[in-house]
């Protein structure tokens, strides 16, 4: 998902900085890679249900900018196909799909809520 904001005054390499707290904070271990247009920040979760990755991108300036969140794409596209994975004999799989996808939904809307607190704060100093 992306979202866009417009007006708030906020440095990307702030921003950035916030995401990478964000991840670290659920113990995500951390790439960032940086170029004149954007930054990418790469997480990656080992838990006992596997790994987990996700990929924040932020882009434009400090007036207009956009972060995306990429994140289970293979647990989205299992869950979409999961009455047949089941009428096939895939129910464990399934489950393990369906709990994946939580878990990124999770991630994601705390991501969201922490980065709207984020930029309220910042904006306003």
């Amino acid at each position: 998902m992306k979202c866009r904001w417009i007006g708030k005054n906020v440095k990307i390499p702030d921003i950035e900085e916030a995401v990478k707290s964000f991840l670290q904070e659920h113990r995500f271990k951390i790439v960032s890679v940086s170029n004149k247009d954007s930054k990418k920040i790469m997480g990656m979760l080992e838990s006992t249900e596997g790994k987990k990755k996700v990929i924040v991108k932020v882009t434009g300036e400090a007036e207009d900018f956009t972060v995306d969140f990429v994140a289970g794409e293979v647990a989205k596209i299992m869950a979409k196909f999961a009455s047949n994975i089941t009428f096939f004999g895939g129910g464990p799989f399934q489950l393990k799909s369906l709990k994946e996808k939580e878990f990124y939904q999770k991630i994601e809307d705390e991501l969201w809520d922490y980065l709207e607190k984020f930029i309220a704060e910042k904006s306003q100093s």
